[in-house]
């Protein structure tokens, strides 16, 4: 049996790591989410021999830092998640896409968003684009081996779980496995929306017909989730569309968000970038 060695840390010491984080990554950490954090730190120590001054320095280390924000960024997601949404994306948004316009999944965790998109590309033909990026990098990892758990379909979704079938096959084990060619059709890439940085410039050059930011605004602070807005709506095209979460589009008043309206299609809310912009 495998003992793993806890070393218990100050709260003081817990505060201090995660404001580094928000200042490295603009994450801002609270409730379970620290805690999660708290758990990380522990073991981390524990397992190195290190103290907490010594791990603090220790940070400074570009790959622990990364190793650190992937422990506590471990998105929930699966396929096809808000089917309201994805109907209105089916219905209403993918029949009227220009050819070659550019779709982001910018918050794509595991892959499970990006994939639900990119099957509706090829169900409607657009020939859209699509990008997805997440400040995970062990998720975009993940995302690429394309092989997916029972826990990644769910009730809500199952609407279009038929669309999933023709790219994907079962396997023994009962994990599904997407084909490597329609995966490949995805261009992947690690970005952080505080920083605007990641490694993929096309993001930062281009002018996207449709962004999803979902279940992501809730690790910042509100002034943080309307600068990532407000930089989502600037990298749209004139009409294009802006998804957030059902829950999320809720907390912003229209003086917050410049540029763009909010709308409702059939109760699914979003933001729709201006003409004149």
């Amino acid at each position: 049996m495998e003992f793993i060695l806890y070393m218990q840390i100050d709260n003081s010491f817990l505060d201090k790591i995660a404001q580094r984080v928000k200042t490295v990554s603009g994450l801002c950490l609270f409730g379970a989410h620290k805690e999660i954090l708290r758990h990380y730190l522990e073991e981390r120590l524990g397992m190195m021999n290190m103290n907490e001054m010594e791990f603090w320095n220790f940070l400074d280390n570009e790959k622990e830092m990364r190793n650190l924000i992937n422990s506590i960024t471990i998105g929930e997601t699966y396929f096809f998640r808000e089917e309201k949404q994805f109907d209105f994306l089916d219905s209403q948004v993918f029949p009227k896409l220009k050819p070659k316009s550019l779709i982001w999944s910018a918050a794509c965790a595991t892959g499970e968003e990006a994939i639900s998109l990119a099957v509706l590309n090829c169900k409607h033909g657009s020939n859209a684009k699509i990008i997805a990026s997440d400040i995970n990098t062990d998720s975009i990892a993940r995302f690429e081996r394309g092989v997916y758990r029972p826990h990644s379909f769910r009730h809500d979704g199952l609407k279009f779980k038929k669309e999933l079938d023709n790219y994907s096959k079962a396997n023994n084990d009962g994990s599904t496995v997407f084909d490597k060619n329609f995966i490949s059709t995805i261009k992947k890439a690690d970005f952080n929306l505080i920083k605007k940085t990641g490694s993929l410039d096309e993001i930062l050059d281009a002018s996207f017909s449709v962004i999803l930011a979902r279940h992501v605004l809730i690790y910042f602070d509100h002034a943080t989730q309307c600068d990532v807005v407000n930089f989502l709506i600037r990298k749209l095209e004139s009409r294009g569309i802006l998804l957030l979460s059902a829950t999320e589009i809720s907390h912003f008043q229209d003086f917050e968000i410049r540029y763009a309206e909010k709308r409702n299609f059939n109760n699914v809310f979003y933001f729709q970038k201006a003409d004149f912009c």
